[in-house]
C-alpha cells in the first residue's frame, strides 16, 4: 500500500525571458521577478516524502528556470531521491544550459520539456540538437491555443453553483504547487496567495516550513485539503476564482509589456 503523489510542480522562480499573456504562472503581474529559495524548496520536499512513500514526478518550472542559478543542484538531489522517480524540466527555449545543468540532466530520471513558441523560442533547435546529442530525454510541447488564465473578482454564486465549479476546476487542474514552503492543492490558488489577489484564510495550504506535523499525521492533515477535489467542497479562495473551464482558444504565447493587475477582492 504506497501512499504516492502523482505530481509536485514547483516554479523555483519568477523571472523569464517572455512575458506571455495567459502565463500559467501569471508573470506578466510580476514586478521585479525573483528566485526561489533552493533551500526552502529542498526541505518542504524532504518534510513531504515523511508523509508520503513516492512522488511520481517532479515539475520543475517557471518563470523560466534556465535562469535559476541553482537548477543544477535541485535536479541532482532530486534525481538522487529514491523517493522521487521522475523529474521534469520546463523550458520556453529561449536560454541554452550551462555545463554543470548539462551534467545534471544526463540523469535517466530527468525530462527537459521544451515548449514551442514558434519564433520566440529562438533557441529551441539549438536546444534540441544538444540534448539529444547528449541522449538527455527530450520532448517537445507544440500548442495549438492557449486559455485564458482564472481571474479573481469579488463573486456571488450560490452554494450549488461554487460545487460545481470547483469540481470542474479540480477535474482538469488537479496537481499539487509548491511555493514558498507552502503547498496547495490548486494550482491557482497557489499564486492568488503568492500575489496576494485573495485574502489568506489558511485553508488552502499547508505550510511544510512551519507545520509540526510529520509522516502519517501530516499526510492525513494533506489529504483532507487534497480530498475537495472528489467532494467538490470549496475553499475560501475558491469564492473569488473566476474560471472559465478553459472554454476559449487564444494564440499561443502572446506578448505583453504591461504589468498586469489582478481586480481588487478586499
Amino acid at each position: 500500500d504506497v501512499s504516492y503523489i502523482t505530481q509536485l510542480q514547483i516554479p523555483v522562480t519568477m523571472r523569464c525571458t517572455l512575458r506571455c499573456k495567459e502565463c500559467n504562472s501569471y508573470i506578466p503581474y510580476v514586478k521585479i521577478g525573483e528566485d526561489f529559495n533552493q533551500v526552502d524548496i529542498i526541505s518542504s520536499v524532504s518534510k513531504l516524502l515523511t508523509a508520503y512513500d513516492k512522488i511520481g514526478n517532479i515539475l520543475l518550472y517557471g518563470g523560466e528556470p534556465l535562469l535559476y542559478r541553482n537548477l543544477y543542484q535541485l535536479v541532482q538531489k532530486f534525481a538522487d531521491n529514491p523517493q522521487i522517480e521522475k523529474i521534469s524540466i520546463v523550458t520556453n527555449g529561449t536560454l541554452m544550459p550551462d555545463k554543470r545543468l548539462l551534467e545534471a540532466l544526463k540523469n535517466a530520471k530527468v525530462l527537459v520539456r521544451i515548449s514551442d513558441y514558434g519564433e520566440l523560442s529562438r533557441k529551441k533547435d539549438e536546444l534540441k540538437a544538444l540534448l539529444l546529442a547528449e541522449d538527455i530525454c527530450t520532448e517537445i510541447t507544440d500548442f495549438k491555443y492557449w486559455n485564458a488564465n482564472p481571474t479573481v473578482e469579488a463573486l456571488n454564486e450560490t452554494p450549488g453553483q461554487l460545487r460545481k465549479k470547483v469540481q470542474n476546476c479540480c477535474a482538469i487542474a488537479n496537481a499539487i504547487t509548491l511555493i514558498k514552503g507552502k503547498i496547495f492543492f490548486c494550482g491557482f490558488s497557489a499564486f492568488y496567495d503568492y500575489f496576494k489577489a485573495v485574502p489568506d484564510y489558511g485553508d488552502n495550504y499547508i505550510n511544510l516550513l512551519t507545520t509540526e506535523e510529520s509522516g502519517r499525521d501530516l499526510k492525513i492533515k494533506i489529504d483532507q485539503i487534497r480530498r475537495m477535489g472528489k467532494d467538490g467542497l470549496p475553499k475560501n479562495a475558491c469564492r473569488f476564482c473566476k474560471f472559465n473551464n478553459f472554454a476559449d482558444n487564444l494564440p499561443v504565447a502572446e506578448q505583453t509589456t504591461e504589468t498586469l493587475k489582478f481586480k481588487k477582492v478586499y
